[in-house]
């Protein structure tokens, strides 16, 4: 039986400060841990980073909040937990969060016959002729079409 892999949503809570970043990753926490205190060691900008170099690597607290098995839904759970905790505002995210790339799908809403595959929302917005937040909400919306272009 082949496993699932599970794509995570996890937290990096400031025991010290009680401030928190959500983050979203096909890897492990363990492996994005590393590569947050790597740019935190080089200088690189960010709250997160400047909160690690601030208070040290041993004031956080990693650990998994979510979990899914597809990309778009964990694009839209990262987005539910940066709201949930307000971390754009009183944490360390800079912006809402499910801002990967993700792969688009363009379907004949009558045969439900695959038409074109778009390997992020620029290219099926340009192709549509909208704008990529117009495509993402589309994605998201009930119907998942755009102007019958999606």
């Amino acid at each position: 039986m082949e496993e699932i892999r599970r794509l995570i949503v996890y937290q990096a809570y400031n025991a010290i400060e009680g401030k928190v970043y959500v983050g979203a990753t096909r890897n492990s926490i363990k492996q994005r841990k590393i590569d947050h205190l790597e740019r935190a060691e080089r200088g690189q900008k960010g709250k997160l980073y400047e909160a690690i170099r601030t208070y040290g690597p041993e004031a956080f607290i990693w650990q998994t909040i979510d979990t899914s098995e597809f990309i778009n839904e964990l694009a839209k759970k990262e987005k539910y937990w940066i709201q949930k905790y307000n971390s754009k505002v009183d944490g360390y995210n800079s912006d809402e969060g499910g801002g990967f790339k993700k792969t688009v799908y363009q379907y004949d809403i009558r045969s439900r016959q695959l038409i074109k595959e778009f390997p992020d929302l620029n290219s099926a917005a340009s192709a549509c002729s909208a704008s990529k937040q117009d495509i993402s909400r589309a994605a998201l919306s009930v119907n998942y079409e755009f102007a019958g272009c999606l």
